[in-house]
């Protein structure tokens, strides 16, 4: 998972967010909701997140999503929203495409994201 921040900050060292998630989805059925909890590891950091999502099926392979998410790094914790377009590449492979924003208590950011999801 790849997330670039497009807000009025500079951008510098260490604003990009690259890390590695793994999560368990709650429940999952095309055009229908989910929710997953899951841990994050970006660089020193370690993240607990639990995600509400929407998803509504395109194309076989296409589908539009709608989430929110609420991340707990330490003693900081921050919400997430958004909505994107994600792509089954193979059997098991999708690829997130994503746009939102950010709340945390020092105001919000717009997001772009994209991400490579391994299915088990």
């Amino acid at each position: 998972e790849v997330s670039l921040p497009v807000g009025d900050e500079p951008f510098g060292g260490g604003d990009p967010g690259v890390g590695v998630t793994l999560a368990a989805s709650l429940a999952s059925a095309p055009g229908d909701w989910c929710g997953n909890v899951g841990l994050g590891w970006a660089g020193n950091a370690t993240s607990v997140l639990a995600t509400v999502a929407f998803e509504r099926e395109l194309m076989k392979r296409l589908a539009v999503f709608a989430e929110i998410a609420r991340i707990q790094e330490g003693g900081d914790g921050h919400t997430v929203t958004g909505a994107g377009l994600l792509w089954l590449v193979g059997a098991r492979t999708q690829l997130d495409f994503r746009y939102g924003a950010e709340f945390a208590a020092g105001g919000s950011d717009p997001l772009f994201g994209f991400g490579v999801v391994r299915r088990w």
